[in-house]
């Protein structure tokens, strides 16, 4: 991202079993656990404000511990002349089960980053616009 104040908009819509902790360039910005319908009705976030020049490092923390796990994100970046830029949790996306990694590339649905997505252990997705 060359010039931040080119954007208008940077929403982000997530659902999840669970909870997950979002970050964007190492700023928390949401903290949801122990929501189990959270899968049903997605959390819409703001990320304008702390995006920055250069490149942006979204990380989603997503948890389950009590059930099959899942995490979902879909949202836009916004440019003031008018064009958009998607973003989708697809397999450009990195998993791991740490924080720190290692990371795995091709996280996308049905990510694996041990025993998998749907089951296994807590993972962290990541993806850098």
């Amino acid at each position: 991202m060359t010039d931040p104040a080119r954007v208008r908009g940077l929403r982000l819509s997530l659902a999840y079993h669970g909870g997950a902790v979002v970050y964007l360039n190492g700023k928390e910005l949401a903290r949801h656990f122990d929501e189990l319908d959270g899968w049903r009705t997605p959390e819409v976030l703001d990320l304008q404000p702390a995006i920055r020049a250069g490149a942006n490092l979204l990380t989603v923390d997503a948890a389950d511990g009590t059930s099959a796990q899942g995490f979902i994100a879909e949202g836009v970046i916004g440019f003031a002349d008018g064009t958009e830029q998607p973003i989708r949790s697809d397999r450009s996306w990195q998993a791991a089960l740490e924080p720190n990694g290692p990371w795995r590339g091709g996280a996308g649905p049905g990510a694996r980053a041990g025993a998998g997505a749907w089951g296994g252990p807590p993972t962290t997705q990541r993806r850098s616009t």
